[in-house]
């Protein structure tokens, strides 16, 4: 359980990083539309 949230808190940057990128893509191809 302790590794689990070790974890999950290791991968929040990534993580959000990840929902920018993809939040980005987003409204480049809303643009293009």
């Amino acid at each position: 359980e302790a590794t689990r949230l070790s974890l999950v808190s290791g991968d929040q940057a990534s993580y959000a990083r990840s929902i920018r990128i993809m939040g980005d893509i987003y409204r480049k191809k809303a643009d293009i539309n």
